[in-house]
């Protein structure tokens, strides 16, 4: 997706400082960062295993599950 069409599409959110330097008919990235990507795999062998992607501006928070 090029930026002038998510602008348009997304016209309400808050744009990153490094979103708004980009001009519309570049591509956009869906990150400023590698590190920003998470994938998460839950569930084992066979059909009860699970992928649970991320949408949106959002930050990974880590917490321990206890027992």
């Amino acid at each position: 997706m090029n930026v002038g069409d998510a602008r348009k599409a997304f016209e309400l959110r808050a744009w990153a400082p490094w979103q708004h330097a980009l001009e519309d008919t570049d591509n956009m990235s869906m990150t400023e960062k590698a590190e920003n990507i998470r994938i998460f795999v839950t569930g084992g062998a066979g059909k009860h295993s699970c992928v649970i992607p991320s949408w949106g501006m959002t930050k990974s928070v880590t917490v321990p599950v206890l027992p």
